[in-house]
């Protein structure tokens, strides 16, 4: 048990052990995502959110998925999935209490895909950032964690989870930070690792990067 928090706190991606597979057909159920889903929605966030994906075990990539449905007794749906191969389910009450599974076709048979719930956050696509603009999603961020993980396993297993202390901006291809900066932002072929504290919550200071960031993770310095 103790390793599955561990694992959360550093990668603040939760990875479902449970939901392996080395066969081209994914089956999970629907419930398990609709829990998070619904901690998301109670939060209000603007901005966080729990993102759902099918990862190769070995390389960390995004599987590549054919098709898949989500399945009660009595209906079938599409499962609909976006170019990054992230699971676009509905947060829907009724497939909760119908029992609902979720199947998805992996289109490499070979490949040994793991489901992972990553925290993360979606900005404007721009290359100019105010530093005040990353501090409210670096909140964000950080209070949807709390309300993952919920008061008993920070309060028991609290020294299991490191604390975030930033964000890490993920881009499409290679950048380059063009502002002048300190020790606290730091650029390193598709991502950019930044330190943020509490002055930037009203700093007027942009930041200014050579692409547009495509989207915002949690910052877990190990």
């Amino acid at each position: 048990m103790s390793n599955r928090f561990f694992t959360f706190g550093l990668s603040v991606a939760i990875v479902s052990a449970s939901f392996i597979t080395t066969a081209k057909e994914f089956v999970a159920s629907y419930d398990g995502f609709y829990d998070r889903m619904k901690i998301v929605n109670k939060g209000e966030y603007n901005q966080a959110k729990v993102g759902f994906y099918l990862k190769e075990m070995s390389s960390g990539e995004n599987c590549s998925l054919s098709e898949g449905h989500i399945i009660t007794e009595k209906q079938e749906f599409p499962l609909n999935f976006s170019e990054q191969m992230e699971l676009l389910l509905p947060f829907d009450e009724k497939l909760d209490k119908d029992k609902a599974m979720v199947v998805a076709y992996t289109k490499n048979p070979k490949h040994e895909c793991q489901l992972v719930m990553q925290i993360e956050a979606f900005i404007d696509k721009k290359e100019f950032i105010a530093k005040s603009e990353l501090f409210d999603t670096f909140t964000e961020l950080n209070d949807l964690i709390d309300d993952l993980s919920g008061f008993v396993l920070r309060t028991v297993f609290g020294f299991l989870i490191p604390d975030m202390v930033g964000v890490t901006l993920l881009f499409d291809q290679p950048v380059s930070l063009l502002s002048k900066s300190d020790n606290s932002i730091k650029c390193v072929g598709t991502r950019c690792t930044i330190v943020i504290n509490s002055d930037w919550d009203s700093s007027t200071e942009i930041l200014s990067f050579s692409v547009a960031p495509s989207k915002v993770i949690p910052y877990i310095k190990k």
